[in-house]
């Protein structure tokens, strides 16, 4: 991705429903978007280690060329405190 775009829009939202806290990042009008080949970067392998493994929650990405949406699930109860 090509963080010099000076266009684009960044849109983060989060729902919590009785099965789930869900966590939308949606990254629209800016530079083409492709889908990463190769290992991802020190932020991407922390965001899955803490989604995927300590909150046994679900990450789910759309590469669209438009723009990525990165969508994150986890259950309430995980998150307590």
């Amino acid at each position: 991705m090509d963080f010099r775009a000076r266009t684009g829009t960044l849109d983060v939202s989060c729902s919590a429903y009785n099965e789930a806290v869900t966590v939308v990042w949606t990254e629209r009008g800016g530079s083409k978007v492709r889908k990463p080949t190769g290992p991802g970067g020190y932020g991407s392998m922390l965001v899955e280690r803490s989604v995927t493994g300590h909150l046994r929650g679900s990450i789910d990405y759309d590469w669209a060329e438009e723009g990525v949406v990165v969508t994150l699930k986890v259950k309430p109860e995980r998150l307590g405190a």
